[in-house]
């Protein structure tokens, strides 16, 4: 399997079920504002997003630079409205974000269903940062990786 997301690319997840991990390390993380608010060579936004088999985002992790905020959300393919969920953010630590910006950061999301609740652990450099619920049903089927 390739091990390199870069923006604009996914990767497939096989098999991936209940009690496993998925752990991504980022090369970059740069949450600052450019020089001049120059956003012509900068991407302002980041996404993780784990796709169903539906074509659904089962989870979305978003990064806003200059924010230090996460979101996480997830998004139904087909749907009356526009399909996006009940949105959850976090106020990321800015001592976090400064050592990350040095060094990267390891994202990992923990499938840590049980039988009485479906959710995604959410954690950056094992803290973490958020308990999401699942709304559908079914694995992840690939990871996709986009800067806008």
């Amino acid at each position: 399997m390739d091990t390199d997301l870069s923006a604009g690319k996914e990767l497939p997840l096989n098999g991936f079920s209940s009690g496993m991990i998925i752990a991504l390390k980022s090369a970059k993380f740069d949450l600052t504002v450019p020089p001049d608010n120059d956003w012509v060579s900068v991407s302002p936004r980041m996404d993780l997003d784990l796709w169903n088999v539906n074509n659904d985002i089962i989870l979305c992790i978003t990064i806003l630079r200059g924010k230090n905020k996460v979101f996480f959300n997830d998004r139904a393919d087909k749907s009356l409205l526009d399909g996006w969920g009940q949105e959850k953010s976090v106020e990321l630590s800015p001592v976090d974000v400064d050592r990350w910006q040095r060094s990267g950061v390891t994202i990992s999301v923990h499938d840590c269903s049980t039988s009485s609740k479906e959710q995604y652990q959410i954690l950056f450099d094992l803290t973490t940062m958020c308990h999401f619920d699942k709304r559908f049903p079914g694995p992840p089927i690939k990871i996709e990786y986009s800067a806008q």
